[in-house]
């Protein structure tokens, strides 16, 4: 019986083959990007409930504000409880720590080496616009409780002629117009954040 010798060149030829197949092609870069892939959507994906919670937050205590300054152009302060503080300008304080937070959360997805891997890098982009949003949020939340504490004790007095002047001479100094300003600006900031997140299908 014949026995057939297959060439030593052709065996290596094989394994090699096999090797290569068997560590995806490229090993390391593929293992590093998978990895890489995972740690960004963990990321994203718990700084996005953190945002949705926020979110509703911030237009609470605007929706409060805008009840606040409509009050005191009408002179009708029957939405508010007399002799109490609303806490408007405490409400839009009690943002600034969650905003700072949040921020710390979307750094975490600015990494160079997220950054070079296309497919994922659009997670950098992502966190990059929403923390550019979330810095005008916060200046805008600021703003907002300079002029809310002036307020605060205004409407827990009662006193509608001071309340209502106080808010004519805000609109007028050009304070209002500022913050309502600032708060469309971070409005526009976050949907384009939020048209990156669609367009690129981030943590799907």
């Amino acid at each position: 019986m014949r026995r057939f010798r297959i060439p030593m060149a052709i065996l290596l030829g094989f394994f090699t083959v096999a090797l290569l197949v068997g560590c995806g092609g490229g090993g390391k870069g593929e293992s590093e990007y998978q990895t890489l892939l995972k740690r960004a959507k963990r990321i994203f994906n718990g700084a996005e409930v953190k945002w949705k919670d926020l979110k509703e937050r911030i237009a609470k205590v605007e929706d409060g504000n805008t009840k606040a300054v409509m009050a005191a152009l009408s002179g009708n302060l029957s939405g508010f409880e007399p002799g109490k503080s609303p806490g408007l300008a405490d409400s839009g304080r009690a943002l600034l720590p969650d905003i700072d937070s949040l921020k710390l959360e979307y750094q975490k997805l600015i990494d160079p080496k997220i950054e070079q891997y296309k497919g994922i890098d659009s997670y950098v982009q992502y966190a990059k616009a929403m923390i550019k949003a979330l810095d005008i949020q916060k200046e805008a939340t600021n703003k907002g409780i300079t002029f809310l504490g002036k307020l605060d004790p205004l409407i827990a007095a009662g006193n509608v002629q001071a309340l209502k002047s106080t808010v004519d001479q805000s609109i007028q100094s050009g304070e209002v117009p500022e913050i309502q300003r600032l708060q469309k600006e971070a409005k526009d900031a976050f949907e384009k954040a939020e048209q990156i997140k669609l367009e690129q299908s981030l943590g799907s």
